[in-house]
C-alpha cells in the first residue's frame, strides 16, 4: 500500500536530493579520474545497498568502474535504470566552475550531464522502497566510461548480459527543455580511408610518383557532396586527414577518418557499398585503398514499443501538472541505443531537464530535479505490462 504520492514524498525530501545532488556535482569523477570514479561508484553503492540492492561492481585498469545494482520484485521481468557516473571534465574543473544555485538552476561540472540523473534515480527508488512496491524487479546500470565511448572496459557485452529479461529501459540522461524525451538517435560509426600510393621526387621525378594525399582528397570531395545532407539517412564528415613527410617528396600514404552518423544499418550498408565501388576504381594505377569502419553506437529507432512506453510515461507527466511529454530525434549517440537494439522499449533523456552540457555553462534546473524524480517514481509505480509491447 503506498502511505503518500510520490509528489507528497518528494517534496519532504527536498532538502536531501538537494544535498545529494551537490555531494555527487563535487566529487570529481572525469573518465579519466579513476579515483574520483571510485568515490562516485562507492556512494551511489551505499544508497543503493541501503534500499537492499545486491551490488555488482565491475573495475577495469584504465576505465572507471561499472555499477550493476539489483532487486528482485514479485513478478517476472524488471525495470532498467541506465546512466553513467563519468563526466567530460578534467580533474580541477570545480575551480572554474564551482557548484552554485543562481535563479533556479544550479550549476557545476556534471550537474546535468549527469549527476542529476543519478539523484532521480536514488529519489525514486527510495519513495518505491518507503511505499513497499514490488511488483518488479529493478536493475540500476551505472557505467564509468560512457563519455569516452567504452574503448577499455566491456560494456557493450555487460549491457546484453545484463538486459536479459528486461521489460523497459529509462534512461537518466540529461533532460532536454520543453519536455522532450528522445525517442530516437543516429547511430554512430567511424570510416578510416588508407590509401597507399608510390613516392618519388617532387622535382625529377613527379610524373612516375602517385600521391596518396591527391587521391585521398579525390575520395572526400566525392563522399563530401554524396552525404552531407543532415536530413538523408546518413551523413560522412572528414575529421582527420594524415599524409605526407616533406614537400619535395610524393606521399604514398595518406589516411582520412570520417564520423558517420546513420538512422539505421540498411542506409550504413549501402554507405559501405559505396565507398567499396569508389575505392575499388581509383584514379590512376598503383594506388591501393584499404577502407575500415568500426560502429561505436548503433542507431535507436523509434518503434511501436517504445512510442507506446512514451505515450504511458506522458499520461503520468500530465496527472503530475508536468505537461505532455514529446518524443523527439537527436543525432548524438548514447547507451541507450544499445538497449533499444536488442528490442527493449526504450526512453532517452529522462532525467532532470537544462541545458549546455559539456561546457562551464552546464546547468540543471532545480525544480525539473524533484519533477523528473516523482515522474520517474510514478512511471514506475504505475507500470503493467499493458503499457508495453514485450516481444
Amino acid at each position: 500500500m503506498v502511505p503518500e504520492s510520490s509528489m507528497d514524498f518528494i517534496y519532504k525530501e527536498k532538502e536531501n536530493v538537494l544535498a545529494k545532488h551537490q555531494e555527487l556535482v563535487l566529487i570529481e569523477s572525469g573518465s579519466q579520474n579513476l579515483r574520483g570514479l571510485k568515490q562516485m561508484s562507492e556512494a551511489v553503492s551505499r544508497e543503493l545497498e541501503g534500499l537492499g540492492f545486491t551490488l555488482k561492481v565491475y573495475e577495469y585498469e584504465k576505465a572507471g568502474p561499472t555499477l550493476v545494482a539489483e532487486k528482485k520484485g514479485d513478478q517476472k521481468g524488471f525495470v532498467l535504470l541506465l546512466g553513467h557516473m563519468d563526466t567530460v571534465f578534467e580533474e580541477g574543473a570545480l575551480i572554474k566552475n564551482p557548484f552554485r544555485k543562481e535563479g533556479g538552476k544550479i550549476y557545476g561540472p556534471g550537474a546535468l550531464d549527469m549527476k542529476g540523473g543519478i539523484v532521480q534515480m536514488i529519489f525514486a527508488l527510495k519513495f518505491l522502497n518507503a511505499a513497499n512496491w514490488q511488483k518488479y524487479g529493478v536493475k540500476v546500470i551505472l557505467v564509468g566510461d560512457e563519455e569516452t565511448g567504452h574503448p577499455d572496459s566491456d560494456a557493450r557485452e555487460l549491457f546484453a548480459r545484463e538486459a536479459e529479461g528486461a521489460l523497459c529501459v529509462f534512461c537518466c540522461e540529461a533532460g532536454r527543455l520543453n519536455n522532450q524525451i528522445v525517442l530516437e538517435r543516429k547511430g554512430v560509426a567511424l570510416l578510416s580511408l588508407q590509401v597507399e600510393g608510390r613516392a618519388a621526387h617532387a622535382g625529377n621525378e613527379l610524373a612516375s610518383g602517385r600521391n596518396a594525399v591527391a587521391e585521398l582528397s579525390r575520395l572526400i570531395v566525392d563522399i563530401d557532396e554524396k552525404y552531407t545532407d543532415p536530413e538523408a539517412g546518413l551523413t560522412a564528415s572528414i575529421g582527420i586527414v594524415e599524409g605526407g613527410k616533406a614537400t619535395n617528396v610524393v606521399p604514398d600514404a595518406a589516411r582520412g577518418l570520417f564520423d558517420i552518423r546513420f538512422t539505421s544499418q540498411a542506409s550504413f550498408d549501402e554507405f559501405l557499398t559505396y565507398v567499396d565501388r569508389r575505392t575499388e576504381k581509383p584514379h590512376k594505377d598503383q594506388f591501393t585503398t584499404h577502407a575500415s569502419h568500426f560502429i561505436e553506437y548503433p542507431p535507436m529507432v523509434k518503434t511501436p514499443a517504445s512510442a507506446k512506453l512514451l505515450d504511458y510515461a506522458s499520461g503520468q507527466s500530465e496527472k503530475n501538472g508536468f505537461g505532455k511529454l514529446q518524443g523527439m530525434s537527436v543525432g548524438g549517440g548514447a547507451d541507450s541505443t544499445f538497449f533499444s537494439a536488442l528490442g527493449i522499449p526504450t526512453l532517452c533523456a529522462f532525467g532532470p531537464a537544462g541545458e549546455f552540457s559539456h561546457t562551464y555553462e552546464e546547468y540543471v534546473l532545480e525544480e525539473s530535479l524533484f519533477e523528473r524524480t516523482i515522474l520517474l517514481a510514478d512511471c514506475i509505480l504505475n507500470l503493467d505490462e499493458s503499457m508495453m509491447l514485450i516481444g
